[in-house]
């Protein structure tokens, strides 16, 4: 079962981050995480996942991208988004900021 998504927000004020708004009146958010400081240990560094759930563990292990459906993979459980509702500018922004994100490889990306 999907989970609507009604926007999705780019930011890269205080490290990188997309914020998927979940439901018709954005009633939860997934957002997705990632520092950009060198100093970070070795297990600190990755895409963290933050739910509903909410647990700082969990961490970003693959995503596979299409224009109707995202599917996020993680340490913890699988997110499958409908994003067919989003505008094509704001999920252009929010596959550049993915990009920006996993500048490592740190996770596998499929279009």
């Amino acid at each position: 079962m999907s989970q609507f998504v009604s926007s999705i927000a780019a930011d890269d004020g205080d490290g990188l981050s997309l914020d998927f708004s979940l439901g018709r009146y954005a009633s939860n958010s997934l957002v997705l995480s990632r520092h950009v400081d060198d100093r970070l240990s070795a297990d600190e560094h990755g895409i963290v996942v933050s739910s509903d759930d909410d647990d700082p563990n969990e961490r970003l292990l693959s995503v596979v991208w299409g224009s109707a459906c995202v599917v996020l993979l993680s340490s913890h459980k699988e997110y499958v988004l409908d994003v067919s509702h989003v505008g094509a500018g704001e999920l252009a922004a929010a596959w550049a900021m993915l990009a920006r994100m996993n500048h490592d490889a740190v996770v596998t990306v499929e279009e």
